[in-house]
Parts: C-alpha cells; sequence; structure tokens
C-alpha cells in the first residue's frame, strides 16, 4: 500500500508547519484560544503515525472525561479530512486510534490518575492539551514513561500545549 504524505505540509498553518520535523525532547506551545496549535499538533502526532514505525503516542488531559470530546475528537477530524478513515481503527470507549499499516497507535489518558501511566508499554511521546492544567509532577511522571524499543530509529518527544486564562 502506498500512502501519499507529501503534501501534508500544505495541508498546515504555515506558522507550525515546521512542528513535523522538531524532534526536541520537550515542546510547549502557549497561545490563544483559534491559533492552530492544537490542530496543528494533532496533525503532527497523525502524520508521524503513519510514516514511522514504532509510535506509541499517550495523547491526554488532565482529566480522562475530558479527552473524548477534545484530543480524541480532533484526531479523529483530522484522520478524516485526510480521508485516512480506512487506515485506522477506534475504540471510543477508550478514546484510542491505532494504525493498520503499522501497529502505532495514540492511547487516550488522563493525568487525574497518573500511577496509570506505568501500566503502557512503551510509549514514544506525548501531548498534554490544557497543560496549564496539569502539575510539574505530572509532566516529570510523562517524561520518565517514555521509551521506544532501539530498533525503531524515532526521537521520543513530550509536546505541551495550553491557553492559559492570563493571555
Amino acid at each position: 500500500m502506498t500512502i501519499n504524505l507529501s503534501r501534508v505540509p500544505e495541508c498546515m498553518n504555515p506558522k507550525f508547519r515546521n512542528i513535523l520535523w522538531e524532534e526536541s525532547p520537550l515542546e510547549v506551545f502557549v497561545g490563544g484560544g483559534g491559533s492552530s496549535k492544537s490542530y496543528s499538533i494533532a496533525q503532527k502526532l497523525i502524520y508521524k503515525t503513519i510514516l514511522e514505525k514504532g509510535h506509541r503516542w499517550i495523547a491526554g488531559r488532565k482529566v480522562k472525561k475530558d479527552v473524548k470530546h477534545s484530543v480524541y475528537d480532533l484526531l479523529r477530524l483530522i484522520i478524516s479530512e485526510w480521508n485516512f478513515d480506512d487506515l485506522f481503527t477506534y475504540n471510543n470507549t477508550e478514546s484510542y486510534i491505532k494504525c493498520k499499516i503499522n501497529g502505532n497507535d495514540i492511547i487516550g489518558v488522563g493525568l487525574d490518575d497518573v500511577g496509570k501511566l506505568k501500566s503502557i508499554v512503551n510509549p514514544s511521546g506525548f501531548w498534554i492539551d490544557e497543560a496549564d492544567q496539569t502539575t510539574p509532577d505530572d509532566v516529570a511522571q510523562l517524561r520518565l514513561r517514555i521509551r521506544t524499543p532501539k530498533k525503531y530509529k524515532i526521537k521520543q518527544q513530550g509536546i505541551l500545549s495550553m491557553n492559559p486564562i492570563w493571555i
């Protein structure tokens, strides 16, 4: 199966296009609502999930019940907009997305019980939206948990995005 991802950068907001290739251990995006930062981050996760074997993303918010109608729905929207629905399976109850072509997945989590992160096997990276609602310990626990088997040549990365009320 051949999948053409060459037009993905053109689909992105030009001011966020470079995040596709950013490999910093931790990226932080702060800005107002409607700036397209969450949308662009979700595009990056889908792009890398399809392109790079070995990804197992954690995508979440402070409270698990908020994941479904935010990051999970946004990821599904982008998959649909790119006409890639046939490449993925979904578990709406668990806010879980799996790529059929390479087995990569995106796991929706809440940080209301960070102890549950210990049971996730080999997460390669994370994205926490509305990160201003989390604590430094939440982020530290996420950073401790990411790891990738050496056979995969991908960079481990954490991404935080937020719209703090003081902006």
